[in-house]
């Protein structure tokens, strides 16, 4: 009796049932790092039955992009509630990237998709590297720079930009914070 209500429904009241079920889905999938493969293969094969998961599919990049620029820094000593907060806004900006690589893996994105985020993420780091408002916001950007160099080292390896990767890699571990304001040593760190 519930199929029939759905099917008798209106096409507007079905396109909204299903942007509803499928924005709770995405949220699921990209906001849990531990079964984010699960859940990259879960997506691909939704993505070739439900043509409606290609939009959100094509939409993933922009949203983690968009959401890179939402990284405010806060200092726990003055909110710790607001300092809780961002941390979990930063736990799920790494899973979505960690589902961003499971879907490359997956080939239901592309390669350059990842190249074109990474470079993203680089474009931003170099462009504040001096300055030392950023460096919380450059430590997370190190933070989902790592987790692409890491996850998705195979990936990239035979692709144009890996030359390029590898030198700017071995330049910023050079660094030292002390002349880069905007970069802590922890990320030098993590370059190394």
């Amino acid at each position: 009796e519930d199929l029939s209500i759905i099917v008798k429904a209106k096409p507007d009241v079905i396109n909204h049932n299903i942007s509803i079920i499928s924005k709770s889905l995405f949220d699921i999938v990209s906001n849990n790092k531990f079964y984010s493969n699960i859940y990259a293969n879960l997506f691909s094969e939704f993505v070739k039955i439900y043509d409606f998961f290609n939009d959100i599919t094509n939409n993933i990049p922009e949203i983690y992009m968009k959401n890179i620029l939402n990284i405010t820094p806060v200092d726990q000593n003055k909110d710790y509630d607001k300092f809780c907060e961002m941390n979990k806004e930063n736990d799920k900006r790494k899973s979505l990237i960690t589902f961003i690589i499971n879907l490359v893996k997956n080939n239901t994105l592309s390669i350059q998709i990842l190249e074109q985020i990474y470079n993203y993420l680089d474009n931003i780091l170099i462009t504040n590297i001096n300055n030392p408002e950023n460096t919380q916001i450059n430590d997370e950007i190190v933070e989902n720079i790592f987790i692409i160099l890491t996850d998705a080292s195979e990936l990239l390896h035979n692709t144009p930009i890996w030359e390029s990767l590898k030198i700017q890699i071995n330049i910023i571990s050079k660094y030292k914070s002390k002349d880069h304001k905007g970069i802590s040593s922890r990320a030098i760190f993590k370059y190394m």
